[in-house]
């Protein structure tokens, strides 16, 4: 299998998969923060990865530059990584996969991630994606959903408020993967968070909560995500003080709201979106402490 490397299998079954990939389908960062939050508040353990050398234009996807604690500089290469979690209880246990959308070789890239949920026992693999679109910041985020099956998933689905997405047109890594999964039998949902469009500059911790909230309910799981729910209330906060002087703005805020409570489904995005730049100014300066809280790890 492509670059594939198994460090570990634990002994129990990992019947749930939760996969959130950087890059295209990761707006406001919501779900590759959604996945580090997880990885950090469970504990988990890496068990698998994939090499980034088959499946990445390194001039487009950039291998960084960083420096240790000592001062020594050292490459850190792409890296689609592999996480256990396996509960003391007989609860189920979860296998988190944390990747970048790849630019080559996209079905090599799908075989080798069904070929390792696999190899841990997943039944169920769950991808996240997130986008922005005309919803504003003061409501609950809506949620669509594609699935590998409606007469299997649809219903189950539904059941947790995701509506299913009508989109067509340009695709994500999200759900080419749901293609293979149902090729080869494979449970597959992907849940999208749908995020405010005139906030699109910074992570945004109430996102992540809206998406890792349905993957809880879907999953019938209790992982504990309190923390994470202040930090959206605070981001929340801060971005209705932040508006709070730009008239245009909130008068655009206040529109949204009025066709949210109506129809609760996000709309085409407007020609006349106005341009927060010190909005964003504001939100950027606060969230660089949220940083600091949330990815310490």
């Amino acid at each position: 299998m492509d670059g594939l490397t198994i460090h570990d299998i634990p002994e129990r079954r990992l019947p749930y998969m939760i996969a959130a990939f950087a890059g295209w389908a990761d707006g406001a960062e919501a779900t590759t923060r959604a996945l580090r939050f997880l990885n950090r508040t469970l504990e988990t353990k890496k068990v698998a990865e994939i090499s980034p050398k088959e499946f990445y234009d390194f001039t487009s996807t950039r291998p960084q530059t960083l420096l240790d604690d000592k001062g020594e500089r050292y490459i850190s290469w792409p890296s689609n990584e592999f996480h256990a979690y396996v509960p003391d209880d007989d609860s189920p246990g979860l296998l988190l996969f944390s990747g970048i959308e790849p630019n080559l070789k996209w079905k090599a890239y799908c075989d080798t991630v069904i070929a390792v949920a696999d190899r841990y026992g997943v039944e169920l693999m769950v991808t996240l994606g997130s986008l922005f679109n005309t919803v504003p910041h003061t409501r609950p985020f809506p949620v669509s959903s594609v699935v590998s099956s409606q007469q299997k998933l649809g219903k189950r689905v539904q059941a947790i408020g995701a509506f299913n997405s009508p989109y067509q047109g340009p695709t994500a890594i999200h759900t080419v993967l749901s293609d293979f999964c149902r090729q080869r039998g494979l449970d597959h949902v992907s849940l999208w968070g749908h995020g405010p469009h005139y906030l699109p500059s910074m992570p945004n911790p109430k996102l992540s909560y809206t998406l890792l909230d349905k993957v809880r309910q879907l999953l019938d799981t209790d992982f504990e995500l309190e923390d994470l729910r202040r930090a959206g209330d605070r981001f929340e906060q801060k971005a209705t003080e932040s508006i709070a002087n730009n008239e245009e703005i909130v008068e655009y805020v206040r529109r949204l709201e009025e066709a949210f409570d109506a129809s609760q489904t996000p709309k085409p995005l407007p020609d006349d979106v106005p341009t927060p730049d010190e909005v964003i100014r504001d939100l950027e300066e606060f969230l660089k402490g949220e940083r600091n809280r949330f990815d310490s790890d």
